[in-house]
């Protein structure tokens, strides 16, 4: 038992580190890019990358899914496994290819067809990245993981500098090459490794399993990707590029928020896992108001300090102040949400999970395009939080239905609030920079006092927990 906390403690201390590391460079890539590229054409990058998101899921089908499960039902075969799943996702990525091709053809005809396969490419490259990943995690290969966690975004950095600072002229055309190539260069060695292993290339059973798996799973992604990037779509369409740069690059602000989350949230989803499997109510009660104290803290220190950084960090073109509230509001809601989503999970209801997703995506877009024409790209913001909130009140409903009591709706309504009346405070204060400091500065100070003083409850809690 004592090794198994041990493992555990390292993994997270590493994808902790790595993710960090990697969402780091990314972060540089905004500071450097959003000063050597002009504003529109970093808007025009942004775009096409929000379809590059959508595009892995599509592209691979979510083939990576399985693997989960594959390392249970077919351990003994796990290597055959992969390279026929593999080589599978070879055959999707083609046929997506001449889908995009064609619909370029009758609709896109603006758009030249090096550029469709480009974003082709870098969408396959990611998810060639995330099978490798999912196996090294499956076999807790933490060297091969944390490399692949930090690889991608170092090299999508480096190359797409270098072609920006070559070709001046065509900034957002160097950008798209350069990232493209940095991450295909991380996918094609882990491509290659697996499709040197022993096995067939055609294996129907293995097909079929990886389908039955990965095919419900496209419809959860997608809608959550349709979340998170129809607004720079939107507001590039009824506003222009230069207002989704400024979207883009301050949405990253609020963004540490989620970092620390998704750093934290395959080892705290095992962990959680095993607790609901145990049925430790209070425990997990408990841990809830911890981790949203710790997230209270960090949104206190954004508002705290948040205009200095932009003026440090962007050009003046990007100084829009307003946009941190409504960002760190969305970013507090994807953190709540997934306590509810993990019992959705657990209780095998994604299909549920999916339909809460997409009714939240479609209510997004609707809002965008009603109030965006406008009100200008801040409504996408605003629109945001409003989608999210909606979401999390049906995965609330569906976890009272599957487990109930099992966390404090009071803790979440205290969390919530705080956050929306904080952002408030925030938006009326936030060109009065000593008032600013002094509330949110007290605000991370009582917070942490507050967290200092409990030290025992938390020190006990962990204890008992080991």
């Amino acid at each position: 038992m004592s090794n198994r906390i041990n493992s555990l403690a390292k993994s997270s201390v590493t994808y902790i580190s790595a993710t960090i590391l990697g969402q780091g460079a990314s972060f540089l890539g905004i500071i450097l890019f959003t000063h050597l590229m002009d504003q529109g054409e970093y808007g025009r990058y942004s775009t096409y990358y929000a379809y590059v998101s959508m595009l892995i899921t599509l592209v691979g089908v979510n083939l990576y899914f399985a693997i989960k499960n594959a390392y249970i039902d077919y351990k003994d075969d796990i290597v055959e496994f992969r390279k026929s799943v593999l080589f599978l996702s070879s055959i999707t990525v083609g046929v997506a290819l001449i889908l995009l091709g064609v619909a370029r053809f009758f609709f896109f005809t603006d758009k030249p067809f090096w550029l469709v396969l480009a974003a082709v490419i870098h969408a396959y490259s990611f998810f060639v990245v995330n099978y490798r990943m999912y196996s090294a995690n499956m076999e807790n290969d933490r060297v091969s993981k944390a490399k692949l966690l930090v690889m991608p975004n170092i090299l999508q950095l480096l190359f797409s500098l270098i072609f920006v600072l070559t070709l001046r002229d065509m900034q957002y055309y160097a950008r798209v090459i350069g990232s493209t190539i940095g991450v295909a260069i991380c996918a094609l060695p882990a491509y290659v490794s697996i499709m040197r292993c022993k096995g067939c290339l055609i294996v129907n059973r293995y097909w079929k399993y990886a389908f039955r798996i990965s095919l419900p799973s496209i419809l959860m992604s997608l809608s959550g990707l349709l979340m998170q990037q129809c607004d720079k779509i939107v507001i590039s369409k009824f506003i222009g590029d230069e207002a989704t740069a400024v979207y883009s690059a301050l949405y990253y602000l609020s963004y540490v928020l989620i970092v620390v989350n998704q750093a934290l949230s395959e080892v705290r989803q095992m962990w959680v896992y095993n607790k609901l499997g145990r049925k430790d109510d209070a425990s997990l009660a408990v841990f809830q108001k911890w981790y949203l104290i710790i997230i209270a803290i960090m949104v206190a220190g954004v508002y705290l300090f948040a205009p200095e950084a932009i003026r440090f960090i962007f050009p003046k073109a990007y100084w829009e102040y307003e946009y941190v509230a409504p960002f760190v509001m969305s970013a507090s809601m994807l953190v709540a949400q997934g306590f509810y989503s993990e019992i959705g999970t657990f209780h095998k209801e994604n299909f549920k999970l999916s339909l809460f997703a997409i009714v939240a995506a479609v209510l997004n877009i609707i809002l965008n395009c009603i109030f965006v024409p406008h009100y200008g790209a801040i409504a996408a913001t605003y629109t945001t939080v409003i989608s999210y909130f909606v979401l999390f009140l049906f995965l609330q409903g569906l976890a009272r239905k599957l487990q109930e009591g099992l966390y404090s709706y009071k803790i979440f309504l205290e969390f919530i609030c705080a956050v929306c009346i904080s952002g408030g405070i925030y938006l009326l204060i936030k060109d009065i920079a000593i008032l600013r400091y002094i509330v949110f500065g007290c605000a991370v100070i009582l917070l942490s006092i507050y967290s200092y003083r409990k030290k025992n409850e938390w020190m006990r809690y962990i204890k008992e927990n080991k």
